[in-house]
């Protein structure tokens, strides 16, 4: 009989456990942004951009963008449930400008896989007589996706 009451005493401890942690890790996935470092928008004159397509929401963030900008710093925010988001970022975003230059990401601070990732793409500094960038985010969920934004050259 003692046997039978250890068995499922440790049988509910068990139970009991993992949805404490399934539980914190459900919280922790829905705030994914207090873990990252603050970035202050340097330029709150330029817009949020999404798209939403192929099951995966994208919604792009300029935090600091312009010629004068030693880095160009965007906030992506990714979600779905359907698409598994294990993914290189940075080799899959690509900014450009109005110009023909081309700028390779520097880092992404949002890891990878699952269903909802946030995080700060970084990339160079933008060409000083660039007017626009676009910011290529290719196949994810099939399809390629472009965000564009008119530089503020003051």
């Amino acid at each position: 009989m003692k046997k039978i009451i250890l068995i499922v005493g440790g049988g509910m401890l068990l139970i009991l456990s993992i949805v404490i942690i399934y539980a914190l890790n459900w919280n922790n996935a829905s705030e994914p942004n207090k873990y990252l470092p603050p970035v202050e928008d340097s330029n709150k004159q330029y817009q949020t951009q999404s798209d939403n397509q192929a099951s995966v929401t994208i919604d792009v963030i300029p935090k600091q963008l312009g010629i004068k900008e030693e880095k160009n710093i965007f906030f992506v925010s990714l979600n779905t449930h359907t698409v598994d988001l294990d993914f290189n970022f940075v080799k899959i975003m690509i900014l450009s400008d109005d110009l023909g230059t081309v700028y390779s990401a520097r880092e992404w601070t949002g890891g990878r896989g699952g269903h909802h990732l946030n995080g700060y793409i970084i990339f160079p500094k933008i060409n000083p007589k660039a007017k626009q960038v676009k910011l290529q985010i290719n196949d994810i969920g099939g399809v390629n996706r472009n965000f564009e934004w008119s530089l503020n050259l003051k």
